[in-house]
């Protein structure tokens, strides 16, 4: 079973996922990792977001962070929001207001 059918399974739960070898799964299931890698490579430091819409039952916001003098503040981040749920407005604001905390 790939990782990222929990999403399907709880298709009314808000997801989220931190450890860094489970995001890094889920985004090569979604043909994503190698973009938002090399996406990395061109800026090391900071924030990164990406939203992932074309999954059937979750809008997946994907952040990658790095930089941080804490090496524990670094590294991966995905939040799948229920379809059922959330407009893809209001996914979009949530990803921003996630952002605004997060920086």
């Amino acid at each position: 079973m790939r990782f990222i059918d929990q999403f399907h399974r709880r298709p009314k739960d808000v997801i989220q996922v931190t450890k860094d070898d489970d995001v890094k799964i889920a985004l090569q299931e979604m043909g994503w990792l190698e973009t938002i890698e090399k996406k990395r490579s061109l800026t090391p430091f900071g924030s990164l977001f990406a939203t992932y819409s074309r999954h059937p039952t979750h809008w997946i916001m994907i952040a990658h962070f790095a930089g941080a003098a804490d090496p524990s503040e670094n590294g991966y981040l995905l939040v799948g929001f229920p379809r059922s749920d959330y407009s893809s407005r209001t996914q979009t604001e949530r990803s921003f207001d996630m952002s605004l905390r997060r920086a």
